[in-house]
């Protein structure tokens, strides 16, 4: 019979005392601390599905995009646009902001999955922050966000508040 130690001990050939009191070689320990390093690396993601669906979607860009991170409610898209090659998804609103346009490549699965409203946020790729995408991967290489104009300020047209003549209670 054998005690819990013994059958989850590591399988070196050594006895059970060597293995141990056996440091490591330097070669596999700087093998596995590059392991380590590689496992912590933040990889890109171009999307984060879930199951269920979502009310809202998250357009995350990258540094260079000069458009700001936005939140779409999914119930104001009023209809989506695709290539049907995986290269262009555009989406429309009826908020302030007008559409939204992913360009990219192998964005098949995002397409069925935004239709389902399965998607919780999509991200640009920015190739200062990761290493390229796999081939065949996901991958959004810009985001288009187009916005209503914003009203002119015209200080003319404004009304004029005026303060109350009296501040006395009756």
């Amino acid at each position: 019979m054998t005690t819990f130690e013994e059958k989850y001990r590591r399988k070196t050939g050594l006895p059970p005392s060597a293995a141990d009191t056996q440091a490591p070689s330097s070669p596999s320990a700087s093998g596995a601390m590059d392991l380590l390093k590689d496992a912590a690396k933040e990889e890109y993601k171009a999307f984060n599905g879930s199951a269920h669906p979502e009310t809202d979607l998250w357009v995350r860009t990258s540094d260079a995009n000069a458009n700001a991170d936005v939140g779409m409610p999914y119930g104001y898209r009023n209809h989506m646009i695709y290539d049907g090659a995986g290269f262009v998804i555009s989406m429309h609103f009826g908020t302030p902001i007008i559409s939204v346009t992913l360009h990219g490549r192998n964005m098949h699965d995002l397409w069925r999955k935004l239709l389902k409203r399965e998607v919780e946020w999509v991200m640009e790729y920015d190739p200062k922050a990761w290493d390229a995408p796999a081939e065949g991967v996901a991958c959004i290489t810009g985001i288009e966000i187009k916005r209503k104009p914003l009203p002119e300020s015209d200080e003319e047209s404004r009304p004029e508040i005026k303060a109350p003549e009296s501040t006395a209670t009756h």
